[in-house]
């Protein structure tokens, strides 16, 4: 019987192609391999060639990784068949704006409190990831009364 041996790769890529190879050690007809994945509806592979290929771009706030099944048959009678699995890690863009968690703020405060008193606290939040979701305070209206830590929202 054949032996087919999945070479696969497993790193991160943007909405580009990676291409698995697989190996058999008959010659001739009876070695020349097609490709196909299992159960896979956002990604395609050219059964010639091994590139898998995007059906649609992927969002990392949905799901951020995938592990496709790659199946490999050769053209021998009887058809020999391998499979391997392929992971697939999408890597943060900064593709989300953040967001305030409350849609208005108020905030009381007696009249002549000292300068630095803190009058509370604005929260805003990015779904998306490390520096993509950091988020810096600025007062767009400046009064001279009022300031706002960059960092924190106070």
């Amino acid at each position: 019987m054949p032996f087919i041996q999945l070479v696969t790769c497993n790193y991160f890529f943007h909405p580009q192609v990676l291409q698995v190879t697989a190996l058999d050690l008959d010659t001739g007809n009876n070695a020349r391999i097609s490709y196909r994945l299992q159960g896979s509806t956002l990604f395609r592979i050219s059964p010639n060639t091994g590139w898998i290929y995007l059906r649609q771009p992927l969002d990392r706030e949905t799901t951020d990784h995938y592990s496709l099944t790659v199946l490999a048959t050769d053209n021998g009678s009887p058809a020999a068949t391998a499979s391997s699995m392929v992971q697939v890690t999408v890597l943060d863009d900064n593709d989300n704006s953040p967001h305030f968690v409350k849609d208005f703020y108020t905030f009381e405060l007696l009249e002549n409190l000292p300068s630095g008193t803190v009058v509370g606290t604005i929260q805003a939040v990015d779904p998306d990831l490390g520096r993509n979701a950091q988020i810096r305070y600025t007062v767009v209206q400046h009064n001279s009364s009022f300031a706002i830590d960059p960092d924190t929202g106070e």
